[in-house]
């Protein structure tokens, strides 16, 4: 018994090496891989709302934030870029209704790992344009505001 020559799939062959489901994607779009858009049936909830947002600042150069991320080389993770479920699946639903996704490395893309819900103060103050060198280290303005009530 010959194997679908795809990786990872061990169904038997129908047509040109690949199995059923592959030899069907290969002969209507030319690509085994293809895969139609996904259903989800969020769309239009808060999640999506950002996730759509943020594919369009990085790779929509008509978007308005596209100067700030896609110019400057901020990208979305390839699993993020290609599906809103595993941004969903990584990110969960939204901890409180005005949570926004906030990189916490700002030089970095949208990843798993850079990313988390925050509230907006928080993301204000993790801004690149808000930080200021004091006593040898770099801190957010507002957390130097608290530094100097504190002397």
């Amino acid at each position: 018994m010959k194997i679908c020559k795809i990786k990872d799939c061990d169904i038997r062959v129908l047509a040109k090496d690949y199995c059923d489901k592959h030899y069907t994607r290969f002969r209507r779009h030319g690509n085994p891989f293809h895969v139609e858009n996904e259903r989800h049936g969020m769309t239009g909830t808060s999640e999506y709302i950002t996730w759509y947002n943020m594919i369009h600042r990085c790779y929509n150069g008509n978007n308005t934030g596209y100067k700030y991320y896609g110019e400057r080389g901020i990208t979305v993770c390839d699993r993020w870029r290609k599906s809103f479920k595993a941004f969903y699946v990584d990110m969960g639903k939204k901890p409180f209704p005005k949570a926004e996704i906030d990189r916490i490395n700002n030089d970095l893309g949208y990843f798993p790992r850079n990313c988390r819900w925050a509230t907006r103060a928080q993301n204000q103050q993790n801004k690149r344009n808000n930080k200021l060198s004091f006593e040898k280290a770099t801190h957010p303005l507002m957390t130097l505001s608290i530094f100097k009530e504190k002397k």
